[in-house]
């Protein structure tokens, strides 16, 4: 009997033969070199269903519930030491600490804005990480102090007429003095964030909405509109 020819080498493989199991090279013919019947034709390689895509929203910051917590983590995510955040924001490193350990009990809106610059990022950004750590956190801008103080004053006025209630309504239902509401509106004076926090809530807004309400009107080549739910 004539010598088993191989199968050329480039399309050389090894397979068993289904009557006798002999593990072999398939042959020329594709018959088996010891029983020389027919090898089985190679199984398709089973196709497996491609592995699920898991598309998940990861939030940048886990839920934080106050506010000097989270400029805390903030700061530590950017690999900033306190006295790099003092340095870039003409804080003392003294009141950083303060802040961020809770004993600064109610930070001015301009303090929040040069902290924020201070940490790449803007006020309203902030402030929205603590209602949704999904915020996308917005680049920051020239922050100007003259800028934003001018802008809040008309914008409190504005979102206050935009509900159709009176200044003497809206200022008892936020538990604020009216002498208060009226400086502030008339441009005399800012709220603090509390202050500023208990006003927005009457208005049907979130704090970090009218925030960005005023970064925008103060910066309107920088707009952002910040979701709410």
């Amino acid at each position: 009997m004539p010598a088993t020819l191989l199968a050329p080498a480039e399309v050389r493989e090894v397979v068993r033969c289904g009557y006798c199991r002999l593990m072999q090279y398939r042959t020329a013919d594709s018959l088996c070199r010891r029983c020389h019947k027919p090898l089985a034709a190679p199984e398709p390689e089973p196709k497996l269903p491609p592995p699920p895509v898991v598309v998940a929203q990861l939030p940048k910051f886990p839920k934080l519930t106050s506010l000097p917590e989270l400029l805390r983590v903030f700061r530590e995510s950017l690999d900033l030491t306190q006295p790099d955040l003092a340095r870039r924001t003409g804080f003392q490193r003294t009141y950083i600490s303060k802040v961020e350990s809770g004993r600064v009990h109610d930070l001015s809106f301009l303090s929040l804005e040069r902290y924020a610059k201070g940490l790449d990022t803007r006020g309203s950004s902030l402030m929205a990480l603590l209602e949704d750590p999904y915020t996308e956190i917005a680049r920051p801008f020239a922050c100007v102090d003259d800028a934003i103080f001018r802008h809040v004053g008309p914008t409190l006025r504005r979102l206050r007429g935009a509900t159709g209630r009176s200044l003497s309504d809206v200022a008892a239902a936020a538990g604020l003095y009216y002498q208060n509401l009226w400086r502030w509106e008339a441009g005399y004076g800012i709220p603090s964030l509390t202050l500023l926090g208990r006003l927005a809530t009457v208005i049907g807004k979130p704090a970090s909405a009218v925030i960005a309400e005023i970064e925008n009107a103060a910066f309107p080549e920088s707009k952002i509109e910040i979701k709410t739910n």
